[in-house]
């Protein structure tokens, strides 16, 4: 059985024909779904059709809290509709705000209040780091639940 390949182009001696390419198209189609079967997340949702062009169905589908349909898996890497990494800092640098007694507007490590704000930020901030760290350690030896987000919260503004 031998290949269609581009004019000028031969198979080199002794190795097996190329594969074939995948027809173009997207997953929908691939998977055999009728044109009239695929469509929008919106429209998927809705339940007018019943597939989008990348495979998924509506089980796989999600709201975001901007109402807009997003894709369950995209949702949860992107951190499930919030910023986990950036929480601690916020936390550290709320506490380092009270601590040095910032009022109003500053610029971290801008200027020498900023830069205090900053010092006492990183401080709190490694702190917090180590404790949450410790408790997730804990909780994987123990096998006890993990802390919710309110018991966190109360931790670190303790």
């Amino acid at each position: 059985m031998q290949q269609n390949l581009p004019f000028g182009q031969m198979p080199m001696p002794g190795l097996p024909f190329p594969p074939f390419r995948v027809p173009p198209g997207n997953k929908a189609e691939k998977m055999n779904y009728k044109k009239n079967e695929i469509g929008t997340f919106r429209q998927v949702w809705n339940g007018t059709k019943l597939i989008t062009k990348n495979g998924l169905r509506k089980v796989d589908l999600i709201k975001n809290k901007k109402n807009k349909i997003v894709s369950k898996s995209q949702h949860e890497k992107q951190g499930g509709g919030g910023k986990k990494k950036l929480s601690l800092w916020t936390h550290a640098l709320k506490k380092a705000r009270v601590a040095i007694k910032a009022v109003g507007f500053v610029l971290v490590n801008r200027g020498p209040m900023g830069i205090k704000l900053y010092k006492k930020a990183k401080e709190i901030y490694a702190v917090m780091k180590k404790e949450k760290a410790e408790a997730e350690a804990k909780a994987k030896e123990g096998g006890a639940a993990e802390l919710t987000k309110t018991e966190l919260k109360t931790e670190t503004t303790a």
